[in-house]
């Protein structure tokens, strides 16, 4: 890829990086010269600002080499064969290869790509690492423990998965899923920006096991 490719392509990714909410998506009028130009200043503020988050808390989490971070979903090895909905996708932690993937361009903001950084390398990577080969039973104790609330949850993600897989495996499979997607999406609401010692990620690991076995 030559080098005006390479700025072409990098002018694209920031002009699509835009807030959801700093244009009125209803509005009928056209928008001007002025405020276009605003808006891409501020996308690629936003865009460095992800950068720069993404970075700081990958560091936080120890995550190193585990944390690959991409512009855009075709920059991800063999993206070519992902299907719509995987080209979608924010991130995800692979457990074949034990590695997290953050496509910044899929993101809508800076916090939202600290999201998913939480719920990828706090929940699904974090938990894994944790309890190893005992993940499956650790998941399973979630389940078990849970009150009503989080079960009556956690089966409706089960019966989604459930209802979209055309390989239809054991009914444990689906749960465990579910029951993961759950505490992804606790990590995701937990506020580790907090300097307190009671948001740490430490701590939120402890608080899951005082909670759940």
């Amino acid at each position: 890829m030559d080098v005006r490719t390479k700025l072409n392509s990098a002018a694209n990714i920031i002009r699509n990086y835009e807030n959801p909410k700093l244009l009125d998506e209803n509005s009928s009028e056209k928008v001007s010269y002025r405020v276009a130009d605003d808006r891409e200043s501020y996308a690629q503020r936003q865009w460095r600002r992800a950068h720069v988050l993404a970075e700081e808390w990958a560091g936080k989490l120890n995550l190193g080499d585990r944390i690959s971070f991409y512009d855009s979903i075709d920059d991800v090895p063999d993206s070519k064969n992902f299907s719509r909905q995987q080209k979608r996708n924010k991130g995800w932690y692979d457990p074949e290869t034990d590695k997290i993937v953050v496509v910044y361009n899929n993101h809508r903001s800076p916090q939202d790509v600290l999201q998913t950084i939480l719920r990828e390398g706090v929940a699904r990577y974090g938990l894994r690492e944790l309890f190893g080969e005992n993940y499956d039973t650790f998941l399973d104790n979630v389940w078990d423990a849970a009150d009503i609330d989080i079960k009556e949850a956690i089966a409706a993600r089960q019966a989604s998965l459930r209802a979209k897989d055309t390989d239809k495996r054991p009914w444990y499979h689906y749960r465990r899923i579910a029951t993961e997607d759950y505490l992804a999406r606790l990590a995701e609401d937990t506020d580790f920006e907090r300097a307190d010692r009671s948001t740490s990620p430490q701590h939120w690991f402890n608080r899951v096991k005082a909670a759940f076995l």
